[in-house]
């Protein structure tokens, strides 16, 4: 503690905030004649919000480890039940619940350790207590220990991912709004989670580059199997004569009704159901027969327009081949093969299909295969930022989903845990004692249409906006609270992870979220004068923050309630007018 050592560090923290968040960075950044101080290039000090103790033995350590981190959010691992037990007679507890302290403080005390799922419990809860003050955090072995070890380790590989996915203002406008057009016409069938109705098996296909040395082996067993084409895989798959029976997408770009009405024109869509997340772009669902929707959790239209619980789907982003997961799990298919799911690559260049849109139609793709993993059938493969978080996101659903499954992975790419690795080549599935169709048509029947009366009890307008200015409220008294610019991240923080958060929660917080790490960064290094200088600075940015954010919403809700599906409102991350 007397030398610390940030474990999340760099010179450039703004390369995934949006536009908001970037300007909070860029008017304080370091030399800015604007901010009227210039920042340590690390961070000054011990102060962090979260701590982790590896041991606690017999507590001695945690009054000096608390007093001088002033943390806010305390993990104290100890596997032996007997140092507990022996340090409640040699050491006063009540100097760790010390109600006098200025940081409420929340402890976590862990004392039977899963060193898979220990470490994921431990970022997930740093995720959702405090993502803003993560920069910093402090973990200290207390006493060697080989589980403690695994947990380290566990920590140190995927601890980047506590940022993932906070959410942008822009995109939530873009997909409520997409889900008020996609709920309003009362066309599709809304996603119910169904008990194991079926003994097909399904394949599971991704557009990884994998799915080109496969496609042979996928094709002699596609008539024996539920074949879910996931994103890409959809024009990858009909290139090669293989028609889909189920199609998935999850996210809203203009992109994707680009290479899906391709698709659509040149082979049609007959015979495919699309399943997709209510905030696709409007455009889709009119391009297929059947549509059936399902609603996200983490995302304003979830709290808005979900009615029923069976409607959600868990574990289903970052990206559609976990889409593709969840949807087969949520249909009660329990056996899957995997196709072209490498996440990664083994050779970077080679990033996608040669089939997929990426590749044949020359689609855009920025991510940068940089990280090594280990590979599906030996070897090394290389992941970027999103696939690797994909990865993690596959784990975390196959090591919790209460549903009976085997999962065999057929790509060549990234190891999946819980997945067993087999050859595509020696994959020969039987038939299955029922037709296809009438598998499939046992699993469509069960699941309801979005009606309009669904749909007029989710969208009271008057109530939305109540909702969102009484929000703003809150967090401006927040600000006006508490002077120390750290103390409002922490009070605010408070009020934008309720469990039970609304629409108007879910509008604004991403990006508040990131304003308040591009403030915590300069926070964290300066100290002295020039600190209470940048505190009374930050405390302005972020008031300014929340009520432009609460204009803006407040004014999309009421043009899209108008009949209005566009607006100033509706940018994408660039700054720049959407494509649709």
């Amino acid at each position: 503690l007397d030398q610390p050592m940030p474990l999340v560090r760099g010179d450039r923290p703004d390369s995934q905030f949006d536009s908001a968040a970037k300007a909070i960075y860029t008017h304080q950044r370091p030399g800015s004649a604007a901010s009227g101080v210039t920042p340590a290039r690390t961070l000054v000090g011990p102060e962090t919000y979260h701590v982790v103790s590896l041991g606690v033995g017999l507590g001695f350590h945690l009054p000096t480890l608390i007093e001088r981190t002033d943390c806010g959010n305390l993990y104290l691992l100890e596997v032996n039940l007997e140092f507990l037990y022996h340090s409640m007679f040699v050491f006063d507890w009540s100097r760790v619940f010390d109600t006098s302290r200025p940081t409420t403080m929340s402890m976590t005390l862990i004392t039977r350790i899963d060193m898979l799922k220990t470490p994921i419990l431990i970022r997930e809860t740093i995720r959702t207590s405090g993502p803003s003050l993560f920069e910093g955090t402090k973990i200290l072995m207390h006493y060697p220990n080989h589980e403690y070890q695994a947990v380290f380790q566990g920590l140190m590989k995927d601890l980047g991912l506590t940022y993932s996915g906070l959410g942008f203002l822009s995109d939530e406008v873009r997909m409520v709004r997409n889900a008020y057009l996609n709920l309003k016409d009362e066309r599709s069938c809304d996603f119910r989670t169904l008990e194991p109705a079926t003994d097909w098996p399904v394949i599971l296909v991704g557009s990884g580059p994998s799915l080109d040395d496969t496609i042979d082996a996928l094709r002699r067993n596609a008539d024996h199997a539920i074949v879910i084409a996931c994103g890409t895989a959809l024009p990858a798959l009909m290139r090669h004569g293989i028609r889909p029976d189920i199609f998935t997408i999850l996210e809203n770009v203009p992109e994707i009704y680009d290479y899906v009405k391709a698709a659509a024109d040149a082979w049609g869509t007959q015979g495919i159901t699309l399943v997709a997340s209510v905030t696709i772009d409007p455009r889709i669902p009119p391009l297929f027969e059947r549509t059936v929707l399902f609603h996200r959790t983490g995302l304003a239209s979830f709290p808005l327009f979900c009615q029923e619980p069976g409607s959600m789907l868990q574990w289903c982003y970052p990206t559609v081949t976990n889409t593709g997961l969840a949807v087969a799990f949520g249909l009660g298919l329990r056996t899957l093969y995997l196709f072209g799911i490498d996440l990664g690559a083994r050779h970077p260049e080679r990033h996608h299909s040669s089939h997929s849109p990426y590749l044949a139609d020359d689609m855009d793709y920025d991510g940068k295969m940089e990280k090594p993993v280990p590979g599906n059938l030996g070897g090394v493969v290389y992941a970027d930022y999103v696939l690797d978080w994909a990865r993690d996101a596959f784990e975390q659903a196959l090591s919790v989903h209460p549903l009976r499954h085997r999962v065999f992975n057929c790509s060549d790419g990234a190891f999946i845990r819980g997945t067993t690795p087999k050859l595509a080549r020696t994959l020969d599935l039987p038939r299955p004692a029922t037709a296809k169709a009438e598998a499939l048509d046992r699993l469509w029947r069960q699941l309801p249409p979005y009606g309009g009366d669904s749909f007029a009890r989710a969208w009271r307008v008057d109530e939305l906006v109540a909702s969102q200015e009484a929000l703003g409220d809150s967090l401006l008294a927040a600000i006006e609270a508490n002077p120390r610019a750290r103390a409002a991240i922490i009070a605010m923080t408070k009020l934008l992870l309720v469990p039970q958060a609304g629409p108007a929660e879910h509008f604004i917080r991403g990006t508040l979220f990131q304003e308040m790490i591009a403030c915590a960064y300069f926070l964290g290094r300066t100290e002295g004068e020039a600190r209470a200088r940048l505190d009374a600075l930050c405390r302005d940015r972020l008031a300014g923050a929340v009520r432009a954010h609460t204009r803006a919403i407040v004014g999309f809700v009421r043009d899209l309630d108008a009949g209005l599906t566009r607006g100033p409102w509706l940018i994408d991350n660039a700054g720049q007018p959407s494509d649709w």
